[in-house]
């Protein structure tokens, strides 16, 4: 038997680690991008999850449906030696063609429940309770969600003091309405400032913040800076508005970004839909 199958077989064992791995830091219910590490440290977690979930796995099929283990067989088949004219060779194949549909369903069963669905599933559990917010071990690879949704503010407190109470003061009674970017961006030798309400943002494929979509958008030059500006951009002349619903702002030609929040006071009404705010 050449290489082939034994590393196919390989994958395969591996396969439901790094599916845990992968949809526990990306999620379901947030835009959140997934930046992997180095190879080996992929690998080195997909391993380490993947024998647990093996453990799991051989535990529930053992216990409750009475099925048992060939390890003999498996050795056989990682090692590339079932070559058929052989006792042991011969004794491998014939197990996996005998139970190749329970094999099959076993690999299926482990990689979507077991890596996809707990992933998912403790993903959610974590940002539901906001245990992410609470303990900076479990804080995801997602600084710009945290900044521009304003969940930030909580990195301020010392980990002691990021108590339930105090997070549900912070992000309920205190709420951010809406988030002002202003962009310094750099057009023709010339930079501008651009401001405006946060609508969107997207990443790319490789994690990376790609662009920020603006409403209400304004824009000045910079070399008409003046020291004592300091009023909103509707209702100071050296701004003057972009036309348009949407302005799309691409994350790589910005220089610098401020981010403002609007706090509201006070908790929403239930069923509340969220303050649209228009300049």
């Amino acid at each position: 038997m050449n290489l082939a199958f034994p590393a196919l077989l390989v994958f395969l064992l591996i396969l439901p680690g790094l599916l845990l791995s992968y949809a526990y830091r990306k999620g379901f219910s947030w835009r959140s991008p997934v930046s992997f590490s180095s190879l080996p440290g992929e690998i080195a977690r997909g391993v380490l999850l993947a024998i647990l979930l093996h453990l799991f796995g051989i535990l529930i099929v053992q216990k409750c449906f009475g099925k048992t283990i060939d390890y003999s067989a498996i050795l056989v088949l990682l090692l590339g030696q079932a070559n058929p004219e052989s006792r042991e060779g011969a004794h491998a194949l014939r197990a996996v063609s005998e139970h190749a549909h329970s094999i099959l369903l076993y690999f299926l069963s482990l990689s979507l429940i077991g890596g996809f669905g707990l992933g998912y599933g403790v993903h959610w559990l974590v940002r539901r309770l906001r245990l992410d917010l609470r303990w900076d071990a479990l804080r995801f690879d997602n600084d710009w969600y945290y900044l521009f949704t304003g969940e930030v503010r909580v990195f301020d407190l010392v980990q002691q003091d990021r108590t339930p109470e105090r997070l549900h003061a912070l992000l309920e009674k205190e709420r951010v309405v809406c988030v002002f970017i202003a962009a310094v961006v750099e057009q023709g030798g010339s930079a501008f400032l651009y401001w405006g309400i946060l609508s969107d943002f997207f990443f790319d494929v490789t994690g990376k913040l790609d662009r920020i979509v603006l409403q209400s958008a304004h824009r000045r030059s910079l070399a008409q800076d003046r020291a004592e500006e300091s009023t909103l951009p509707s209702e100071s002349e050296a701004y003057y508005p972009i036309h348009g619903h949407y302005f799309v702002l691409p994350f790589h030609h910005i220089r610098n970004l401020n981010v403002e929040y609007y706090i509201s006071s006070g908790e929403p009404p239930e069923g509340e839909t969220p303050v649209e705010i228009r300049l």
